[in-house]
């Protein structure tokens, strides 16, 4: 089965592909789209394939992540790429100093969307903690966040083990995997 997938993140790419296994081909559709403001990723997720299905005009898939630090009162949230772009690792740090918590967790919502027909949400959450000592001076979640049964970071997965780790984790590619099986 084909599945046009809104994204130009290759690994984006791996984690459903290998989440989803062989009898599923990901066909990756780099397509920019508007992105709602709104802390909601559902929202977000949501916004983001209805204006795809416009363009595309099949059925499709995408998905809208966030990163969420309970002592910084859920930021970066949604907003990871745009923290990833101005904030370095030892920003974040410095911002969670004196907090009392260092958990974390990331979301991500999956949206199956076909034309004519009311989205499909798929939600998942994995807990964890922030590191408390930064790698490098750049940006990104992936060197930030220790899931719980992980016990590292996951930048220090390579590629297939990241998307291997995020297919298991990310139970909603499971959750569409087991709806569009249920479709046929």
């Amino acid at each position: 089965m084909k599945i046009n997938f809104i994204t130009g993140n290759p690994q984006k790419v791996a984690i459903a592909q290998a989440a989803l296994g062989k009898h599923f081909q990901i066909l990756a559709k780099d397509i920019d789209l508007p992105e709602v403001q709104s802390m909601a990723l559902t929202e977000i997720a949501i916004y983001s394939a209805k204006k795809a299905l416009e363009i595309v005009k099949e059925p499709l898939i995408l998905t809208d992540s966030g990163f969420f630090i309970d002592g910084l009162n859920g930021f970066p949230g949604p907003f990871v790429k745009w923290t990833n772009k101005t904030l370095t690792n030892h920003d974040f740090l410095a911002m969670l100093l004196n907090k009392r918590t260092q958990k974390a967790h990331t979301e991500d919502c999956l949206v199956y969307a076909v034309p004519g027909k009311k989205p499909v949400i798929f939600y998942s959450r994995v807990s964890g903690k922030v590191v408390t000592e930064a790698q490098q001076n750049q940006s990104s979640i992936s060197q930030l966040f220790i899931p719980d049964d992980l016990g590292h970071p996951v930048s220090h997965l390579n590629f297939e083990e990241e998307a291997r780790f995020w297919a298991q984790h990310n139970t909603n590619y499971s959750q569409l995997k087991a709806y569009l099986l249920s479709q046929k």
